[in-house]
């Protein structure tokens, strides 16, 4: 990176650990076959514009002035307009979040409002300014107004959802968004990235009290055994599969899944929007028993349109990706006659020599360059400059030299 003087700024450091987000420069990306898939998932994107506005009067209807709207898919004020069959074919919801009183006279509540397209890729991910149009719409269509010098923090909210999960073989320690721990098919993150801080900061700290007998490779690994066990692996595939279903519905098929869905008792659907280890209600979805009982409950509830498309959509998701839901929830059946990988007691004594040939190299190739360089200027006379990697050995005999007088 840029430094102060306009160079290069180089930075060594025991371990790396990657806060960039997802779509980090960094952390590498493990291929489908490792995740459980035929072919690649990519990405989805929640797009979503939002404004804080100061409501005149106190028209907030038919919002609850005293909570929050979760999901409002309704497009009745799209009625008659040309912005009705996109809509319907690519459905996005308004959250509504009253936050107090307005900042001037003759106001009522100030408020966000933000129109949201829960995930989409490719053709169904819907545009900033379709969503603009879609709000004003909607707020107008009920009566709710506002003075345009009171529109503020206006959010243009961009969140990549799903793909593949970090390789788990690489030194980088990736935590958040480029850990994925953003949730699949709600977007939400902040919680479920601080719930799995605590176990990554363990694991490193664990080998870095080791010491000179400290493994990068081993932090490494503890840190992503940590973030991506077996078990929340398989709770993600469960909620990924939910975001690739939600992504391509019409807004019918939506309000009809919603409605079975918040339908549920509340611990059961809270745990689904939070879902990680440690959140309320995740013990509702963290096994596969508790998922099997998830998936029947709210499938009970479904309209027979929303069933019948969701089976058709599993069949359709299971041909083109592979058994990964069905893996999610009917565990024990892919499981029968495969145990646990055998411990490799070879494992340590192969990456020590991965490192003496890809990191270390030839280490008395180097240190002859290093004494000769060395011996050159001594003499008045350099002729040279190191190569990089030379130069790192030097730099670090001269540390041990300095740490050895000290």
């Amino acid at each position: 990176s840029g430094g102060g003087g306009g160079g290069d700024v180089r930075v060594r450091a025991k371990l790396v650990v990657d806060a960039t987000g997802f779509e980090s420069k960094l952390t590498v990306r493990e291929s489908p076959a490792a995740g459980g898939l035929w072919k690649e998932l990519a990405p989805g994107y929640q797009i979503a514009y939002g404004m804080c506005v100061d409501v005149a009067g106190d028209k907030l209807a038919p919002y609850d002035a005293s909570a929050m709207t979760l999901f409002d898919y309704r497009t009745d004020h799209l009625v008659g307009s040309d912005l009705l069959a996109d809509a319907e074919e690519r459905p996005s919801f308004v959250y509504v979040m009253p936050s107090g009183e307005g900042g001037c006279d003759g106001c009522g509540a100030s408020a966000f409002f933000e129109e949201t397209s829960l995930v989409g890729r490719g053709e169904r991910r819907l545009e900033f300014e379709t969503l603009k149009q879609r709000l004003i719409k909607r707020l107008a269509f009920h009566g709710i107004t506002y003075g345009e010098a009171s529109v503020r923090e206006e959010e243009y909210c961009y969140i990549p959802m799903g793909g593949q999960l970090p390789d788990r073989t690489q030194r980088v320690v990736p935590i958040g968004g480029a850990a994925n721990t953003v949730h699949p098919a709600t977007g939400y993150q902040l919680c479920r990235m601080l719930a799995s801080s605590t176990g990554v900061a363990a694991a490193l700290s664990a080998e870095l009290s080791k010491g000179d007998g400290f493994d990068p490779d081993a932090a490494a690994a503890a840190a992503h055994a940590s973030l991506w066990p077996a078990s929340n692996r398989l709770q993600r595939d469960f909620a990924v599969f939910g975001g690739e279903f939600l992504g391509s519905q019409p807004v019918e098929i939506l309000r009809g899944f919603f409605g079975a869905f918040f339908a549920l008792e509340q611990p059961v659907w809270g745990g689904f929007l939070a879902g990680w280890p440690g959140l309320p209600g995740n013990e509702n979805h963290a096994t596969w028993l508790a998922r099997v009982r998830f998936g029947i409950t709210i499938a009970l509830k479904f309209p027979p349109k929303v069933a019948a498309t969701f089976v058709a959509y599993l069949a359709a998701f299971t041909a083109a990706y592979g058994p990964l839901i069905l893996k999610s929830i009917f565990t024990p059946v892919f499981e029968i006659g495969v145990g646990p990988p055998p411990p490799d007691p070879g494992l340590r004594a192969r990456r020590q020599r991965a490192r003496d040939v890809y990191v270390t190299g030839d280490a008395a190739a180097k240190r002859e360059a290093v004494e000769m360089l060395r011996s050159g200027r001594a003499g008045g006379t350099p002729r040279g400059e190191p190569s990089p990697q030379v130069e790192l050995l030097e730099e670090e005999e001269a540390r041990e030299e300095e740490e050895a007088r000290e």
